[in-house]
């Protein structure tokens, strides 16, 4: 049996020791209701770590400093995985103590961030959570403590959802519901906080992780494939949702998150990024007729404003000026009858992908008359 007196728990409470032994850590779990002991703020000390972190560079050939050399806490120009944990363990050590007045502070925190994001895909996750929620709190604190001015705030925040984010999304892969939740929320409501609607919506796409079903995500990722040109990546995922909605993975049948209420449905927007690929590939008959198919069963105005977006993208990227702006055209008024302004942002950011050489045809010019009527008709709304 081991005790804890009044003072030994307030030490924990004001951060003086970080890292408990382990029974106290599983003590503290089990009366607290907590998974983990990064849900309650621990986190190992730098020898704590570095322990575990040995455990990732003999599973994942992370390269590690030289042998018997001591690790500076600040990073190096070319920082490897463990020197990388070591410099967010040893950034912890300060932050109460900073100010993000200071740019040395900030552009050592913004250094610190980019290079844990650049651990995201190669790092265990089940080894990285422990200092890397460590860390997302402390930054947390430090945003709470900042009497910083506005610039710096501004700096400040992005590094503090994105680590928050990324903690978030890593619990999810390392199978950890609770962790995940209380890192993504807290992504999102810091993010709401700073009245960044960007930055908001991209914290929101993490939380949407967390609850996503497989064929949701695969079909949302192929579309982006397709509209950065990596068409092999966009098949893949196709084939990826395929078998998912295959399997009914395609929303609620019927009240407010039925596909006619809430959504187009993701077996309609998968079918209408394989018919982009298809015209991509140059096999235009499946296109065309895969296209009229998901037209002739839209569930409601959304999914033509969508699809025909996507046949725009298609004519743009083969070089079709007059069949890409009629396309874009056709979404833009579907949009502005709708109501529906993401359809105009999508609208417009597949006009941005035109070739400059086009500004001047007419086709193009009557579907920037058209856009220039659709945003003063938006703002004097």
């Amino acid at each position: 049996m081991y005790c804890l007196d009044a003072n030994h728990v307030g030490k924990y409470e004001r951060g003086k020791n970080r890292w408990p032994r382990r029974y106290y850590r599983e003590a503290f779990c089990a009366v607290l209701g907590a998974a983990a002991p990064a849900e309650l703020g621990f986190y190992p000390t730098r020898s704590a770590y570095t322990t575990g972190m040995r455990h990732l560079v003999d599973a994942g050939g992370v390269e590690t400093s030289p042998a018997g050399g001591s690790p500076d806490p600040q990073l190096t120009a070319s920082p490897t995985g463990l020197d990388v944990v070591i410099a967010v363990a040893g950034s912890m050590r300060h932050a109460i103590v900073e100010s993000v007045d200071d740019p040395a502070v900030l552009a050592r925190h913004a250094a610190l961030a980019d290079h844990l994001a650049g651990m995201y895909r190669a790092a265990d996750p089940r080894v990285a959570l422990p200092v890397a929620a460590g860390y997302a709190d402390r930054l947390a604190h430090l945003l709470d403590h900042a009497t910083a001015s506005a610039d710096a705030l501004a700096r400040l925040v992005p590094l503090v959802v994105g680590v928050h984010a990324q903690v978030g999304l890593w619990a999810c892969h390392a199978d950890r519901p609770s962790l995940a939740r209380r890192y993504l929320a807290a992504a999102c409501e810091i993010a709401a906080d700073a009245d960044d609607a960007v930055l908001r919506a991209r914290a929101m796409g993490a939380l949407s992780y967390r609850y996503s079903s497989a064929g949701w995500l695969a079909t949302w990722r192929a579309d982006q494939y397709v509209a950065l040109g990596d068409l092999h990546r966009a098949r893949r995922d196709i084939d990826l949702a395929t078998v998912a909605l295959g399997q009914a993975d395609d929303g609620y049948p019927s009240g407010f998150f039925s596909r006619r209420t809430y959504g187009y449905g993701m077996q309609a927007h998968l079918d209408s990024v394989r018919a982009t690929v298809h015209a991509l590939l140059g096999k235009d008959d499946q296109a065309t007729r895969l296209f009229a198919d998901v037209h002739a069963a839209a569930a409601n105005s959304r999914r033509h404003i969508a699809t025909l977006s996507h046949r725009a993208m298609e004519h743009s990227a083969t070089g079709e000026a007059e069949a890409a702006s009629v396309a874009l055209q056709r979404s833009v008024a579907w949009a502005v009858a709708d109501g529906y302004g993401m359809g105009l942002r999508r609208a417009l950011g597949v006009r941005a992908t035109f070739d400059p050489a086009w500004s001047a045809l007419p086709a193009v010019r009557d579907l920037d008359e058209q856009f220039a009527a659709a945003r003063t008709r938006t703002e004097s709304r």
